[in-house]
């Protein structure tokens, strides 16, 4: 893994509360990224 690819999972993880509140699409969206 990339450094870049730890970060982001680092970041993902913080947000987890507040993805949780999007709505599904949203979600699916910056899953998408990956």
């Amino acid at each position: 893994m990339d450094v870049e690819d730890v970060v982001k999972d680092i970041v993902l993880r913080q947000n987890g509360m507040m993805l949780a509140v999007l709505p599904p699409d949203a979600v699916e969206c910056a899953g998408a990224e990956d």
